[in-house]
């Protein structure tokens, strides 16, 4: 992911340290909107931008921690699945 949408792989790390690394997670958060900000004004079109959009918009209304992990993690396997689709289509 991180060689493929750098955008994406910020958002992912930021919703991740929410959890593992709280003490990070403003500051990543930070990266990922600074990095968001960017691809738009350039523009960059990848749909890494929008899959780190997608993301961080639906982490903020998930209540539980365990449900936005559990979220996060479908949302994972759902872009994994379709990028396999994508190459092999």
């Amino acid at each position: 992911m991180r060689q493929n949408s750098m955008v994406l792989f910020t958002a992912v790390l930021a919703i991740a340290s929410k959890f593992s690394q709280p003490q990070l997670y403003h500051k990543l958060l930070q990266n990922a909107n600074d990095a968001i900000r960017t691809a738009i004004l350039e523009p960059i079109y990848h749909i890494g931008v929008v899959q780190a959009i997608c993301i961080l918009v639906c982490s903020c209304f998930v209540p539980s921690r365990l449900g936005l992990l559990r979220d996060e993690l479908r949302h994972v396997v759902q872009i994994g699945n379709r990028r396999l689709t994508i190459r092999v289509g």
